[in-house]
């Protein structure tokens, strides 16, 4: 950390370039996926993890009598205790100890890191767990953490799978279990996430998490992966990887209007779930859905906050958790979230709250029951048995949407799309759109590669394919309320340049569009620029 930037002249402890220094990558893994057979495999690690434990449970129960004991470690057994993996009665004290091993390790982390000269951001990445958020809560300035959606449960490889179902369908789920782990106050940083090929509906990313993480304040985002690369090695599509996908290059261009630019509003109000030092249970999944309400986050009030943490203003509402928790699937590469059936919750109550303490505006046409809800900004409505999302800001415009279905939005009107996309409007020149002379129009589908099989339930590969990916084409209809101007519209290859342009009609001071990027004399694109003469 002592070594120089020649570029410019700091050492890079103190280089500002460097936001943020993550310790270790997902080092929670270490905890999750310890095998049946840990002290055979790994008998040092196994060794020094007994150990550990056994120090534990004697400095806790030291000096209680045998009654006082959970079943397992009764009889003398305290003295040499079982490993605590699927043994119920030392669920508790498991996840005791595992928290007092992650702050100890963030300590050390932090520690090492300010010896030498660090004085920037110091982050380890959570998981689901409340055990990890408590021990960032304490002991390190800011969360990062990592979310996929339809995350592949093998990769590339025959036999691997990728669930067919829309993120927004399930209302967020990925988006909803990462927010889970935000922290009041603290920074907000996401190092990993991504809507995974080769589920059909990867369009919707932009509008189903980046959107929700402008909402809710987020300080960065960084998709995994690959967004620019100089070579091509693969030549087809791939997993998370951006730059070979016109899809997701898509996404990640209207990502960067909707957070970079600030197109999408953050919240002005914070509800917070203010979580008791005795609760051991997940998040609740029907109150996570707060998030697509209004600025969401968690608290952990009986622990000492981290120091160089200021104490934020006082929430508009506080919580505690109420409701069952979003059930949480623990793979060798990824967590699972879904939504646990849940009749505990009154979402008729808390929108009353909500609405009585001017979170949400009276005339907010949220309706949880019917699966609709609306930001306390406005600018995104979500509306899962439709599997629709729309976001309506000045500058951008964007819909994801079934095929063959219609949806005003501000000044943009989507008649007709043939194929299930994402349709969405923005301002290149960061003018209002009403007003703009220069704009990007985006018609995202789905990919997939030349060859490339799957089984007949559309989820497991077969064969990933050998060639260059394909964008399925459509046909889409649209209209949009401009200031009377003649346009005309390039079709824009995936680099930026420009194409043969289509002459746009006009009618009315409305822009009419249709177009079928079958029909594209140089291939489908996802990109459109509507330029004014």
């Amino acid at each position: 950390m002592n070594h120089v930037n020649p570029y410019t002249n700091a050492a890079w402890k103190d280089e500002p370039t460097i936001a943020i220094w993550e310790c270790f990558n997902e080092q929670y893994y270490g905890f999750i996926l310890i095998p049946a057979d840990f002290e055979k495999k790994y008998p040092e690690e196994a060794a020094f993890f007994r150990k550990r434990w056994s120090e534990f449970l004697q400095k806790k129960y030291a000096g209680k009598p045998d009654s006082a004991l959970p079943e397992a470690l009764r009889g003398g057994k305290l003295a040499h205790p079982p490993l605590p993996f699927q043994i119920r009665s030392l669920r508790q004290d498991y996840n005791e100890f595992c928290y007092e091993c992650i702050r100890e390790t963030h300590r050390f982390y932090l520690t090492t890191c300010r010896s030498f000269g660090y004085r920037g951001l110091v982050a380890n990445n959570p998981t689901s767990s409340l055990f990890y958020s408590r021990a960032i809560w304490t002991e390190l300035p800011m969360v990062d953490s990592h979310n996929y959606y339809a995350h592949p449960s093998n990769l590339l490889n025959r036999g691997s799978k990728c669930i067919s179902d829309s993120s927004v369908a399930e209302q967020t789920p990925a988006f909803r279990g990462l927010n889970n782990q935000r922290l009041y106050g603290f920074p907000m940083w996401v190092g990993e996430y991504n809507h995974c090929f080769w589920n059909p509906y990867q369009h919707e990313l932009p509008l189903a998490f980046t959107a929700y993480a402008a909402l809710n304040g987020y300080s960065g985002l960084m998709i995994h992966s690959d967004t620019v690369e100089l070579e091509r090695p693969y030549n087809l599509i791939r997993n998370f990887e951006v730059s070979d996908s016109p899809v997701a290059r898509a996404g990640e261009f209207l990502a960067a209007m909707l957070f970079r630019r600030g197109d999408v509003k953050t919240s002005p109000h914070r509800v917070v779930l203010a979580i008791p030092a005795n609760y051991q249970k997940g998040i609740p999944g029907e109150q996570s859905k707060l998030a697509l309400l209004t600025g969401f986050a968690t608290a952990h009030p009986g622990l000492p906050r981290f120091a160089e943490i200021p104490e934020p203003d006082a929430p508009h509402l506080m919580l505690t958790p109420s409701g069952k928790p979003m059930q949480v699937t623990m793979h060798r590469l990824y967590a699972k979230y879904t939504d646990a059936a849940d009749s505990n919750f009154s979402w008729p109550k808390i929108l009353q709250e909500l609405k009585q303490r001017k979170i949400l505006p009276h005339d907010n046409i949220s309706d949880p029951a019917r699966g609709v809800f609306q930001s306390d900004t406005g600018e995104i409505t979500l509306r899962a048995k439709e599997k629709l999302i729309k976001v309506v800001t000045e500058k951008t415009e964007a819909v994801s949407l079934t095929a063959h279905t219609k949806e005003r939005l501000g000044i943009l009107e989507v008649k007709d799309s043939s194929v299930d996309a994402l349709i969405g409007l923005t301002a290149i020149d960061n003018v209002p759109l009403r007003n703009s002379r220069r704009m990007v129009l985006i018609f995202s589908t789905q990919m997939a590669n030349n060859g490339m099989h799957l089984e007949g339930d559309r989820e497991t590969l077969v064969n990933i394919g050998e060639t260059r990916g394909l964008m399925q084409t459509g046909r889409v209809s649209l209209s949009a309320e401009l200031s009377g101007r003649k346009y005309l519209c390039y079709p824009l290859n995936i680099n930026g340049t420009r194409r043969t342009p289509i002459p746009v009609p006009v009618n009315n001071g409305r822009l009419e569009l249709t177009l079928d990027t079958s029909e594209l004399p140089e291939g489908p694109t996802p990109f459109f620029e509507l330029v004014a003469q």
